[in-house]
């Protein structure tokens, strides 16, 4: 079943730049207010798309959630987190892959390398990777580690960050 609407990034000072990420159609991109869209995340192992972020700094950098977080009877699975450092013509997956369903992506405006992840899990039953996670990227290594208590049945349907200064 296509047609659902997952999540829409818009890139600030940019008006006319938006990504739109679908529940079983992939992710596309305007640079010319919605005139014409562009596929950018179709060779990829899986179209379904639970949440995108832009880095507020660099709108090439995007961050992606694969599967649709809407618990339903007909749903579409991912296959973990991607990001993209070039608008989307190259795409790495960052692991998470057996969360199948995230509702939300975070990144942090002070370090654009840390994303937090809020994740479903298995639509139904239990499942290890069922809950908000951390992600770091850079200097050489990937991380992943629990932000919410270690329970099989915890799930991260939303998510929102906020810092404070020091």
């Amino acid at each position: 079943m296509g047609g659902r609407i997952t999540d829409v990034e818009g890139i600030p000072g940019n008006p006319r730049m938006v990504d739109v990420a679908t529940a079983s159609g992939g992710l596309f991109k305007t640079t010319n207010g919605g005139a014409t869209w562009t596929p950018i995340f179709d060779h990829e192992a899986t179209i379904s798309i639970g949440a995108i972020a832009v880095d507020p700094h660099n709108p090439d950098v995007v961050w992606l959630g694969a599967g649709e977080a809407n618990a339903r009877n007909s749903v579409s699975f991912g296959d973990g987190v991607y990001r993209t450092l070039d608008g989307g013509k190259n795409w790495r997956n960052l692991g998470l892959k057996d969360t199948r369903h995230i509702s939300r992506i975070v990144i942090n405006p002070l370090n654009t390398n840390i994303a937090y992840v809020a994740a479903l899990g298995h639509n139904t039953g239990t499942n290890e990777r069922r809950r908000a996670r951390l992600r770091r990227h850079g200097h050489g290594r990937d991380e992943s580690q629990h932000s919410l208590r270690h329970d099989v049945e915890v799930r991260a349907p939303a998510l929102a960050l906020h810092l404070r200064q020091r």
